[in-house]
């Protein structure tokens, strides 16, 4: 299984970069949304749903996403600030219900949340394509924090960080992501001239809410019986469990960034 995680990992991450220096927002725009409309058909079967429900609501956020995309209406900002305010809510979720939500109120959250994460992700990249410096960082952000926690709560995890929603997640693991955070900030400052307080704060944020995107799948996870999300990759279950932590953390990131880069 770890041998599986490791090779997937290494895999996956250069072909997300290689697309961000490459890929121009018109494929940018549409590789995520395959990816996001696979992470809606997970997020549907949180709710023990039926096949036929299942594509019937992947059907449904891909297709508002593509309107978002042909008609890009002015909303797109505020959905995305409606987004970023309801994950600093999302703890209190997370921490002190325990009563699962009805299998409609968790559907409208994942609608919610994944169309605006796919919004967030998009509006990181240049206009004029080619120079995604913004996602560039983000992603070096979100797989920094995502490959310390996991690293170094594997190796000197002890203490739990929320053992009634994710067992295996460990102080030990938020202090990783945090150092692999800081790591990545200066390789911000140096190879994409961010200055070090602006990455600095940003760098905390997708810190904060990486975790909080992981918890808050662990939890739906939890209240639906299952372990991963899906199987597609090896060592590291679905689409979902990939991406959990970047729908949490890219309407944030990309807030700080137009609040702190202008």
């Amino acid at each position: 299984m770890e041998r599986h995680r490791l090779a997937t990992g290494l895999i996956l991450a250069p072909i997300a970069f290689l697309i961000a220096l490459w890929a121009s927002i018109s494929w940018i725009a549409l590789i995520y949304w395959i990816f996001i409309a696979l992470g809606a058909f997970e997020w549907s079967g949180l709710t023990r749903a039926s096949i036929f429900e299942r594509v019937c609501f992947m059907i449904a956020v891909a297709g508002m996403i593509l309107v978002l995309w042909l008609y890009r209406p002015i909303g797109w900002m505020t959905l995305i600030e409606l987004a970023a305010f309801g994950w600093i809510l999302a703890p209190i979720l997370i921490v002190w219900r325990r009563a699962p939500l009805s299998k409609h109120w968790v559907l409208l959250a994942g609608f919610l949340v994944l169309v605006s994460a796919w919004c967030a992700l998009v509006a990181l990249v240049a206009p004029s394509g080619h120079q995604n410096d913004l996602l560039l960082a983000f992603l070096l952000l979100v797989w920094g924090v995502d490959s310390g926690a996991y690293l170094i709560g594997r190796l000197y995890g002890r203490h739990p960080l929320a053992p009634r929603v994710s067992p295996n997640k460990t102080w030990e693991g938020v202090w990783g992501g945090g150092l692999a955070a800081c790591l990545a900030v200066l390789i911000m400052r140096v190879f994409l001239g961010v200055d070090f307080a602006s990455g600095f704060l940003m760098g905390t944020a997708v810190w904060i809410f990486a975790i909080v995107g992981d918890l808050f799948e662990s939890r739906f996870k939890r209240w639906g019986g299952v372990k991963d999300s899906g199987r597609l990759f090896p060592g590291h279950g679905g689409v979902l469990d990939r991406i959990d932590s970047w729908i949490a953390a890219a309407p944030v990131f990309l807030l700080c960034s137009r609040w702190l880069l202008r």
